[in-house]
């Protein structure tokens, strides 16, 4: 809920459900106390729909609500079976990097996020950093700011050390 892509999206999505006439429920394990699996909670509260954000591909309860008789859609973890919406974290990464080496830099640095994570986007938008650099173009030091981690933190501790970067992606 507190990252921030995901609670834009989630915002967005609750508006406009709450605009055709639904509530939306958070699902947990855990109701009043008792021990419940997610496909029994949204049994017990009536849902008629699940937007699962962020599950893990490989939590049989996730997989039990996917192959269920529910409709589900999956945000951004591609789930066997079920429609998919999904950010391209690929495109907008190559996309920077023409972008600053036709401005003309050429010492080009990249921050990711987390490579450890259930989610691949910051392994994503590193691969189309990698693939995107060209000839002339010297890709500098790579670094990677974790959630804990301030990116300025990340910043002044690698980038900037020696022969600083023209531009960070």
């Amino acid at each position: 809920i507190q990252h921030p892509l995901f609670a834009g999206i989630m915002n967005a999505f609750k508006s406009r459900m709450e605009g055709e006439g639904y509530d939306l429920v958070f699902l947990s394990r855990q109701v009043g106390g008792a021990r419940m699996s997610l496909l029994d909670h949204c049994r017990y509260r009536g849902v008629e729909a699940v937007l699962i954000v962020n599950g893990w591909s490989g939590d049989p309860e996730i997989a039990a609500l996917a192959a269920s008789d529910l409709p589900c859609v999956s945000c951004n973890v591609a789930l066997p079976g079920l429609p998919l919406v999904a950010s391209d974290n690929e495109s907008p990464s190559a996309e920077a990097v023409r972008r600053l080496a036709a401005l003309g830099h050429r010492r080009i640095a990249h921050i990711a996020g987390p490579a450890d994570g259930p989610l691949s986007a910051g392994e994503e938008r590193r691969t189309a950093f990698d693939a995107s650099i060209t000839a002339g173009t010297v890709r500098d030091r790579q670094a990677t700011a974790s959630q804990l981690e301030p990116v300025s933190d990340v910043v002044s501790r690698t980038l900037w050390k020696k022969s600083p970067s023209t531009a960070i992606t």
